[in-house]
């Protein structure tokens, strides 16, 4: 996967807490100097890997860690 690095530190700052996806999406952008669209795809990948998933409505809901640990190599 492109990019590992950023995916792990999205998916420790949602195990630490929750990444709201209208709010914090952006913020966690500009912190890296990204946009939010990558940062949405970061997420939707690791949905897709079944490691993260998104609960509640599009409006209020927010993103969270399905499983315990993971390490870098399994981004």
């Amino acid at each position: 996967m492109r990019r590992t690095w950023l995916c792990f530190i999205i998916y420790e700052i949602i195990k630490s807490g929750t990444i709201n996806d209208q709010v914090n999406v952006l913020n966690i952008a500009t912190l890296f100097g990204v946009s939010g669209k990558t940062i949405r795809r970061d997420l939707y990948v690791m949905r897709d890997m079944n490691l993260i998933h998104y609960v509640g409505s599009d409006k209020t809901g927010h993103w969270e860690v399905k499983h315990g640990k993971i390490h870098m190599h399994q981004l």
